[in-house]
């Protein structure tokens, strides 16, 4: 029996780190919407984020943080690898919509 409250709470600990985690991806991802659109669907020249490969999403951001881009490289710092990792969950996740042409490379 301890052995399945053991396993029950393990469980739950991880669960409540993945909820944690996309709700802080979701949080962070509002800022994002000044300029990329609400959910990160773009609905101006700027690119989409929403339905970013993850691993792209990762790798721009760390060129931004080397100063590729405009602004971004400027705001791309102020954000640590797990803020990173939950906005590039948080994108991945997301339905890129009707806009493609418009999504980030």
């Amino acid at each position: 029996m301890r052995y399945r409250a053991r396993v029950i709470a393990a469980l739950l600990t991880v669960f409540a780190a993945a909820v944690a985690a996309a709700g802080e991806g979701e949080m962070l991802a509002s800022a994002c919407s000044a300029c990329h659109g609400p959910e990160g669907r773009s609905v101006t020249g700027l690119p989409s984020l929403a339905g970013m490969n993850r691993h792209v999403f990762m790798d721009r951001m760390q060129a931004f943080r080397h100063g590729d881009g405009t602004i971004m490289n400027r705001i791309a710092p102020a954000y640590d690898a797990a803020q990173t990792a939950a906005l590039a969950d948080y994108f991945a996740a997301l339905d890129r919509g009707d806009n493609e042409q418009r999504h980030a490379p």
